[in-house]
This record gives structure tokens, sequence and C-alpha cells, in this order.
């Protein structure tokens, strides 16, 4: 999710801008994250390096 919120944030206003955000340990219950998810979020990262890299970095 972050790789394709930094990939429309630079698509839409031409620059990265820097939001802060706190990330917290879990206090309780297990994570929710599975094997299909990691597949899904390691495809879209692979797609967006090589589909936008040039856009991103000005090439």
């Amino acid at each position: 999710m972050e790789l394709e919120t930094l990939y429309k944030s630079c698509s839409k206003y031409g620059e990265d801008h820097a939001v802060p955000i706190t990330f917290v340990d879990r206090t309780f219950g297990t994570s929710k994250l599975g094997g299909s998810e990691i597949v899904e979020y390691l495809k879209a990262h692979v797609y967006l390096l090589l589909t936008t890299y040039g856009k991103i970095v000005g090439a």
C-alpha cells in the first residue's frame, strides 16, 4: 500500500510530500496478513518498479 500511495502522490502532484505516520506495535491479537497478501504486495511492488520507476525519479 505504501508504494501505491507514493506512486499516486507523485503522479498527481509531480513530487513527493512527507506525511508523518506513527506505527505502534499490536497490543493484542495476531496479524491478519497471510501468504496471499504477501504475494500480492510483492507482485504490485515489482509491477510499480518496472512500469513507473523512471517517472518517480524523473528519468
